[in-house]
């Protein structure tokens, strides 16, 4: 289980999480690959028909078994899928043994599954939503923070009271920030820069991210997979590569 989030809205770690995906799937040690989605554009970002309004917060916010967790997921291509957040059926209230079961669920859905956890809630405070985001940060085996040098967002980090294991640095020209000045912050070794490029925000409108995603983003995404940990909890590797990548959505 490896959690992608974001300190704050607009550091690209949707749209991360959806290219990092195929290229999980192309592993050797990789039969399939599940995104869990809990900041609610996935299915839009992959170019999924929104088949149903079920997903996490309503198999939160019912007693069903783990098994139906999965059959809330939407197929994007052979062998993987997406668990959308839904919430049409869901309360908003949960007990911490449910949300325990969710994690121990979530592990169970593919070799490899990423969580797009979107922006956690700070220590106290935030939203349901929001705090179970956090939750899949503290419960992942490898959890990773994508962020572009924006001083907000590496400030906001600060009072989270998170850590992470690994970063992905989305890189802008004219930044006063550099690449150093966020793995200093955020006390971890940045293992993939990429570069905003507006072929990655073409890919997203035509719904074309995970099917046909850039070939320079591609690249890095498949560089990255290789470096992080899977299923089995190995520790994070290094990886140095610079590509392309930005559509301005989280």
């Amino acid at each position: 289980m490896i959690s992608l989030w974001g300190p704050k809205g607009g550091q690209g770690v949707s749209t991360t999480v959806a290219a990092l995906a195929p290229a999980q799937l192309r592993r050797h040690d990789c039969s399939n690959v599940a995104i869990v989605d809990l900041a609610g554009d996935q299915p839009l970002l992959l170019g999924v028909p929104a088949q149903h309004g079920v997903g996490v917060l309503d198999w939160l916010s019912s007693d069903a078994p783990a098994s139906a967790l999965h059959r809330t997921m939407l197929p994007v291509r052979d062998s993987m899928g997406v668990v959308p957040l839904g919430g049409r059926d869901a309360t908003g209230s949960w007990t911490v043994e449910r949300e325990a079961g969710l994690w121990r669920a979530v592990r169970s859905l593919a070799d490899v599954v990423l969580v797009d956890a979107g922006v956690p809630a700070p220590r106290v405070g935030g939203g349901p939503v929001e705090r179970l985001r956090r939750s899949a940060v503290e419960a992942s085996t490898t959890n990773v923070v994508v962020t572009r040098a924006c001083y907000l967002a590496l400030r906001r980090f600060r009072g989270l009271g998170l850590t992470c294991d690994a970063a992905v640095f989305v890189q802008e020209a004219q930044r006063a920030l550099a690449r150093s000045d966020v793995a200093e912050t955020l006390g971890a070794e940045v293992i993939a820069t990429v570069d905003v490029d507006p072929a990655v925000a073409r890919a997203v409108d035509s719904g074309m991210l995970g099917a046909r995603p850039p070939r320079r983003l591609d690249r890095a995404m498949t560089a990255l997979a290789s470096g992080l940990a899977g299923s089995g909890g190995e520790p994070v590797a290094a990886v140095s590569t610079s590509t392309s990548t930005s559509n301005g959505r989280s």
